[in-house]
């Protein structure tokens, strides 16, 4: 028995809907990476002569961190007509969650230290910020990352093989599904 037309329609639109959000994302992702690109002069001669610390990791972390993800998101998320195996399916789909809440990580760190200056706060209230910034996020990282990690890799079907999406997110489908 084939696919009723409610189930056809419903698809369709689907499809409407990712093709639309590929048509968002990419350019997007391109403009980034364009940015990244010809901003390396202006990065190599403020960025690299400064000496603290912790300002060029957020700095690197953010930057490059943001790369790595529109890098392993491509081959993942959008018509590549790979052929990847499961295993690799969900590697890749930990490494996307590793590389999207380390740099969410960074960005709450950099936003808690913009904080604290604005409000010129103590070490004291500064320390307070600091876990109120970075605990939570990295409590759900690990949370996520360990959901995640526990679902096993399922094969991917034949409507996503032909339609050039070659990886299967079982944690996308939704809950109670």
């Amino acid at each position: 028995m084939g696919p009723s037309t409610d189930e056809i329609e419903a698809l369709s639109h689907a499809v409407a809907a990712w093709r639309l959000q590929e048509y968002i994302a990419l350019p997007l992702y391109t403009l980034y990476i364009h940015f990244c690109l010809f901003s390396m002069d202006d990065e190599v001669s403020d960025v690299m002569r400064r000496d603290g610390k912790t300002g060029k990791l957020l700095f690197f972390v953010l930057k490059y961190g943001t790369i790595f993800y529109i890098a392993s998101r491509l081959p993942a998320d959008y018509r590549t007509y790979f052929v990847i195996s499961r295993e690799t399916c969900k590697v890749l789909g930990l490494m996307n969650i590793v590389l999207l809440r380390l740099t969410a990580l960074a960005s709450d760190v950099a936003i808690g230290l913009c904080v604290s200056v604005l409000l010129d706060l103590r070490r004291r209230y500064l320390a307070g910020i600091m876990l109120l910034c970075s605990v939570p996020p990295t409590v759900y990282f690990f949370v996520q990352f360990i959901a995640h990690a526990r679902i096993p890799a399922e094969p991917i079907t034949d409507l996503r093989c032909r339609a050039g999406l070659p990886m299967l997110y079982p944690f996308k489908r939704g809950l109670g599904k």
